[in-house]
């Protein structure tokens, strides 16, 4: 299945979402193979990114009364650095990758005789990757 940087990142961050909740063991199975083969992807992607912020001089601030986050460059950086690494973070979450999974993982409409409740932030990012039954 092909997936874009962006879609693995989300993906992984979901699907360690759901696997706080209480799922019966063979969703859960098969939600941790999956997070462990994005997760391999996802660290790639990280060290990728990591090298621009070295190679731009770029630094990631939070705002305190805000807390919204802003991206700087250091004084001594080229003055179009956070526009060019921007730019080349742009580029490398939009590349597509083949990921080797096990197809979709099957979640239950209900979990101990209550529905299940999941919330649409969390499933958004699996659309691709889950079903439900």
């Amino acid at each position: 299945m092909k997936l874009s940087n962006r879609e693995i990142l989300e993906a992984k961050a979901a699907i360690d979402g759901l696997l706080q909740m209480k799922l019966p063991v063979k969703t859960s199975w098969g939600l941790a193979k999956m997070g462990g083969k994005l997760y391999a992807i996802a660290v790639c992607i990280d060290a990728v990114k990591q090298g621009l912020f070295t190679t731009y001089q770029i630094y990631v601030e939070k705002g305190e009364k805000d807390n919204v986050t802003v991206v700087k460059s250091r004084a001594d950086a080229a003055d179009d650095s956070v526009t060019k690494f921007m730019g080349e973070l742009n580029t490398l979450l939009a590349l597509e990758v083949e990921v080797d999974l096990d197809g979709k993982v099957a979640l239950p409409l209900e979990v101990d005789d209550k529905p299940l409740e999941i919330e649409g932030s969390l499933l958004m990012p699996l659309e691709k990757l889950i079903t439900v039954e």
